[in-house]
């Protein structure tokens, strides 16, 4: 089924990381607020997104998996 699918294992990885990935939902929000032109990109967004990026790697066991899988 993962061939049918995804082609290969590998097709099935991004497939999952797609559906997890805490940069690309970041991206999303960043979109939707520059639309609106509330987003100002300053020293203190940037230390949110971090924080929020390692909140969620630290809360996530996937992405632990996956960056352990990956080094």
């Amino acid at each position: 089924m993962i061939y049918e699918y995804f082609g290969n294992l590998e097709g099935l990885v991004k497939a999952c990381l797609n559906q997890v990935d805490y940069w690309k939902q970041e991206d999303q929000k960043m979109d939707s607020d520059a639309a609106s032109d509330s987003l100002l990109v300053n020293q203190e967004f940037m230390a949110a997104l971090l924080r929020n990026d390692f909140e969620y790697l630290y809360n996530s066991a996937e992405m632990q998996d996956i960056t352990l899988c990956e080094a």
